[in-house]
């Protein structure tokens, strides 16, 4: 009895916490970040001239063009690079648009971050460069 009424009551807690987990989880990341995730270059565009902040960070550090370098989302990385991203950045594990894009193969990417001022001696986490893969 005393087993279920704990499951129960873990499930009831549970329940009730979730939506606001992933409510913060939501609202961790900008309309920018949502909008280099979904590789919408136009709405990249549009959010940038309404002022958005180019390279606000989430919660993990990261910023719009690095989570473009993870999704492989070329137009909107190409949009934020020639809009004056940071393609050195990093978030909290020390990864940037730069080195991301060179350890996923991601050579468009990797390509515009190398034309716009990648720190060639900059390292990850783990202490290695863009360049090793």
């Amino acid at each position: 009895m005393y087993l279920r009424t704990f499951f129960v009551g873990t499930v009831a807690l549970l329940l009730a916490v979730f939506p606001f987990i992933t409510a913060s989880k939501a609202m961790d990341e900008t309309q920018l970040h949502n909008a280099a995730k979904q590789n919408d270059a136009s709405l990249v565009t549009r959010l940038l001239a309404e002022g958005a902040e180019i390279d606000a960070h989430n919660s993990s550090g990261a910023t719009a063009l690095l989570i473009a370098s993870r999704t492989n989302a070329v137009e909107a990385a190409r949009v934020l690079i020639e809009s004056g991203a940071d393609v050195n950045a990093k978030d909290n594990i020390l990864d940037s648009p730069y080195l991301y894009a060179g350890a996923r193969c991601h050579l468009e990417i990797l390509r515009m971050t190398l034309t716009h001022g990648a720190d060639l001696k900059s390292t990850n986490h783990y202490g290695g460069t863009a360049l090793i893969r």
